[in-house]
């Protein structure tokens, strides 16, 4: 008798043990790289379906993310327990702002966060140097253009009655939505490409040396190249403090933002999922989604302006798109390989002036005033070898792309020097002077 309560209490145990561990939405992860996953697809479409409740697209909608970002960590496996080993390339190391005096603009400029208005974007040039990179490679191996996720279709035959939103949205835009590509869609690389990102220098890792490493350790294959890195990016979009995170140290900012401080967490995950989308389903689809990213994002976040994760969501899917015809037509084996290319400095524009927008000391030794199309500067005391800038005040906001820029100017003592421009059309302008050698 004994005997047998010892073997049902150990049936019962075992029964809670597998009840315990039993997967759910918010818990499954993929072991590996697996084209035809129903279990892993059936929760992916039940996800999505939640996710498209009115509840919680009215929360987005009213600009309350960060709810819904607080209640998703305390749903998601992964975040409520990260790993020990993800924790190692993960962990934070906050860095805090300087304590400054209100009148302490040098310590004030080095604490702001500015975001750019410009696009730091050329297709044509990033399009080239990933060419280059898969040209290099493909001196000495195999490059594939890869075969992309789609729904299982045993999923689709059991399950497409009730989780319509198969029908209407791939498996790609599904997880890429919900942020979820790194639990649905692995490619069994992304902890070798995590290595290699922690032994890099801070602020050193550029989008072509990325996927230069991505694409050595998926064998050539491009589309899970491409795939290990926006896996990689997006593991923790819903983590609180993501620039903290040690591998997004080691990244180079991508976008415009002042002083190398800003969203770089958000531009790197989002350029590489949008050029995920642009490289399965094309430039045309990928603007469409990158259009609909970008309308959401504002209700999410109040309408707060982001024009450079705005830049991203429109330059990146068509990125995707043109490189998979440089991929199928092969294209990459005449591309020549110009070392001065493959850098940040070549493909990108971060050249955005942001003095516009600084804190500075302003001066009453020197009078503005604008007399028609004209501006009047006269200056207490004799200078020299001045430069000059103006930024004109547009739509309630000095906007340096409309700046103007006169150098090696002087000026005498209580005299009016006149500078003639369209100025009469401004309401007010920043004038800034540097350089200046005061005069005899």
């Amino acid at each position: 008798m004994s005997k047998i309560l010892i073997f049902i209490f150990c049936m019962v145990n075992l029964n809670i043990y597998s009840q315990s561990i039993e997967s759910t939405p918010y818990n499954y992860e993929q072991d590996g790289l697996n084209y035809d996953d129903a279990e892993g697809d059936f929760f992916l479409g039940t996800l999505r379906k939640e996710y498209g409740s009115f509840k919680r697209l009215w929360k987005m909608l009213t600009g309350r993310l960060d709810e819904l970002l607080i209640e998703d960590r305390e749903k998601f496996e992964y975040l409520k327990n990260i790993s020990d080993v993800e924790e190692k390339y993960f962990k934070k190391l906050a860095i805090q702002s300087k304590q400054c005096d209100e009148l302490d603009y040098k310590c004030l400029n080095e604490n702001l966060i500015i975001e750019g208005r410009q696009s730091p974007f050329d297709v044509d040039k990033i399009t080239e140097a990933f060419s280059m990179v898969v040209s290099r490679y493909s001196k000495s191996h195999e490059v594939t253009a890869g075969v992309c996720h789609e729904w299982s279709p045993s999923m689709l035959e059991k399950h497409s009655k009730d989780l319509k939103v198969t029908k209407r949205m791939n498996k790609i835009l599904a997880a890429l939505s919900l942020g979820v590509t790194s639990s649905y869609m692995k490619t069994g690389t992304e902890f070798r490409l995590l290595d290699w990102m922690s032994l890099q220098a801070d602020k050193s890792i550029e989008l072509d040396s990325i996927f230069n490493a991505s694409l050595s350790f998926n064998n050539g294959n491009v589309y899970l190249a491409i795939l290990t890195i926006e896996n990689v990016l997006s593991r923790f979009w819903r983590a609180d403090s993501r620039e903290d995170f040690l591998i997004i140290r080691k990244l180079k900012p991508i976008s415009n933002i002042y002083n190398g401080k800003g969203d770089i967490f958000g531009t790197w995950y989002h350029f590489w999922g949008m050029k995920l989308y642009g490289y399965c389903y094309g430039s045309f689809k990928a603007r469409l989604v990158g259009f609909v990213e970008t309308l959401g994002s504002h209700f999410s976040y109040g309408f707060k302006p982001e024009p450079q994760q705005d830049w991203v969501n429109r330059k990146s899917g068509k990125i995707g798109g043109e490189f998979k015809k440089i991929i199928l037509n092969k294209e990459y084996q005449n591309q020549e390989i110009i070392s001065e290319k493959l850098s940040h400095d070549y493909y990108l524009t971060l050249n955005e002036d942001f003095r516009d927008r600084l804190y500075y000391k302003e001066t009453k030794d020197i009078k503005i005033r604008i007399e028609g199309d004209e501006i009047a500067l006269k200056s207490k005391v004799s200078l020299k070898q001045c430069n000059v800038t103006f930024f004109p005040f547009e739509n309630n906001q000095f906007d340096s792309r409309l700046k103007s820029e006169k150098t090696n100017i002087t000026f005498d003592a209580n005299k009016s020097k006149f500078f003639p421009g369209n100025w009469s059309r401004y309401e007010k302008v920043k004038v800034l002077f540097s350089g200046c050698i005061i005069g005899e």
